[in-house]
């Protein structure tokens, strides 16, 4: 990992030890750091969940980021209306654009 920023702030809890310089081997379990939002309602920890996103730095290894944007910015999932087949659904979640990158 060349560089790291976590999120933080009230609600944001984060569960894994990653730090700039570490090395992540090509037999890498895909969790590097678990994100658990809280908040007073589904919306709330939503948008929680979407800053907390923002705000984090990865570079040296790509992460999953920009499939989990799509994800909370997805209407069905914002309706509280995603099922077990949500991801199969929609397809369009794993389309990342050329906004930003999958090294996150």
């Amino acid at each position: 990992i060349s560089s790291y920023r976590s999120a933080g702030g009230p609600g944001v809890r984060l569960d894994g030890a990653l730090g700039s310089g570490n090395t992540i081997s090509p037999f890498y379990d895909s969790l590097l750091v678990k994100v658990i939002c809280k908040a007073s309602s589904f919306g709330a920890s939503v948008q929680k969940m979407q800053r907390a996103l923002y705000e984090f730095h990865v570079r040296g290894v790509k992460t999953n980021i920009p499939f989990l944007e799509n994800v909370f910015n997805h209407p069905a999932f914002l309706s509280g209306n995603a099922t077990t087949s949500f991801i199969e659904s929609n397809p369009e979640l794993f389309d990342f654009g050329t906004q930003g990158s999958q090294e996150s």
